[in-house]
């Protein structure tokens, strides 16, 4: 990469916007935040690990530094306006336009509204000021005629999360929780508030979570299964929480799309919480693509129970995930539950072949008997499609709230208050609420 000395950086920011080119009548939008952390690491010789702090300082280079080094005839309204002022006007813009279905381009006549609202001037005013943002700044540009958008939309994002954090705007957000057009808008949100408002904010989110499923005796029911799998796993290596949203998955693909769980680079928010589970995986995963010897990588009762579900996958050869779940006898195995699984492997015929499709259908209704019986896996969970999205809702947003847990600077002892509450049935989490009390 070339070098450049600070009296280069605003020539270098110039390609930071528009993508390597600058022209006198706007700037078009950068092309990746590397471009971005270079520009400010010029300017502060500071690389920054959260992506708000480098919006942050890329949005005070532009209104600041790089105003001073533009040579460009400026509107007098735009140019009596502070730096907060400024970073306030553009704030209001773009949580107008966030607010809205459409939310990236604006009519050049609905731009200047927006601006005219805030500022309290005319039309032809904000027209000038629109102009001046364009010419000065390169944060709003000209997509084509009349058409407009923020140079890039994670500033937009940032700008949006910046005004929800100064108003205290936050249940609002909340409600738009199942809405992906938000999720970053959540993360940066959380990154920048304060220790105080961040607890408060995180648990807004979870009681909007609870709620959302309090009422519904099925997905209780569903949960309170989960949480008793997950109590009762003896292996202590991954977090309780983590192993709750692993069997939460696990149920839902109904012992289907087995690889698609075992992948460590799917989302999943088992692995996300839990490195030692990721890792797991990961090391699963690179087995099972070498040899097929992948379950060795798990603790006991989570090796048993992906064995046996390979047999109900059919995207996996039969032969297959019998061998891996023949494999299982290497594992630690109740006495009564070793008898039934050597009784059903002895009646499998020599060859696949020998058996037809109804035998092997009574096959594997026996072995998923078996599993239901003896690793309280297996049984087939029915949903309506109306609780599968608030199953899906409430799934995802537990997801979300974890990865704005990461992207605070929130307290490590609050934080895993909030972790280990995850997907907890409201029975339980009302049983630990009475017991800290006490």
């Amino acid at each position: 990469m070339q070098r450049c000395g600070r009296g280069q950086s605003a020539g270098f920011f110039g390609t930071v916007v528009s993508g390597g080119e600058q022209t006198d009548s706007g700037i078009s939008d950068y092309t990746d935040l590397l471009s971005l952390t270079c520009a400010v690491f010029q300017e502060t010789g500071k690389f920054y690990s959260k992506r708000s702090k480098l919006y942050e300082e890329g949005l005070e280079l532009l209104l600041v530094q790089w105003d001073k080094s533009r040579e460009v005839e400026r509107n007098e309204v735009y140019r009596d306006l502070s730096v907060e002022r400024k970073l306030e006007l553009l704030s209001y813009v773009a949580v107008k336009k966030f607010e809205q279905e459409q939310y990236v381009l604006f009519e050049q006549e609905e731009l200047e509204g927006y601006i005219g609202e805030f500022l309290g001037i005319e039309r032809r005013e904000s027209q000038g000021v629109l102009r001046a943002i364009a010419s000065v700044h390169g944060l709003l540009i000209e997509r084509s005629y009349k058409v407009w958008s923020f140079s890039h939309l994670t500033f937009q994002e940032y700008l949006v999360a910046k005004w929800l954090m100064e108003n205290q705007q936050w249940q609002g957000l909340i409600d738009d929780i199942g809405n992906q057009k938000f999720h970053q808008v959540f993360l940066l949100l959380a990154s920048i508030l304060s220790a105080s408002d961040s607890e408060f904010f995180f648990k807004l989110i979870q009681n909007y979570l609870n709620k959302l499923v309090r009422n519904n005796k099925r997905i209780q029911g569903f949960l309170t299964w989960a949480k008793n799998k997950a109590d009762s796993i003896k292996d202590n290596r991954y977090k309780k929480s983590a192993i709750r949203a692993f069997y939460v998955y696990f149920a839902q693909i109904n012992l289907s799309c087995i690889q698609e769980l075992l992948h460590p680079e799917k989302k999943n928010l088992a692995y996300t919480i839990d490195s030692n589970f990721r890792r797991d995986v990961a090391i699963s995963y690179k087995e099972y693509t070498k040899d097929g010897q992948f379950l060795f990588s798990f603790s006991n009762d989570i090796a048993i129970d992906v064995a046996f579900s390979l047999l109900f996958d059919d995207d996996i050869a039969l032969p297959f995930a019998i061998k891996q779940m023949q494999s299982i006898f290497e594992l630690e195995l109740a006495p009564q539950f070793k008898l039934e699984l050597q009784f059903l492997i002895h009646l499998l015929p020599n060859k696949i072949n020998d058996w037809n499709q109804k035998e092997w259908k009574n096959w594997l209704n026996k072995m998923r008997h078996s599993m239901i019986n003896n690793c309280d896996i297996g049984q087939e969970i029915k949903f309506t499609n109306s609780q599968k999205k608030i199953l899906n809702k409430y799934y995802n947003g537990n997801f979300l709230l974890v990865n704005c847990l990461y992207a605070s600077s929130y307290s490590l002892e609050i934080s895993q208050q909030i972790e280990n509450a995850l997907l907890l049935p409201i029975a339980e989490i009302e049983k630990r609420k009475r017991k800290s009390i006490e």
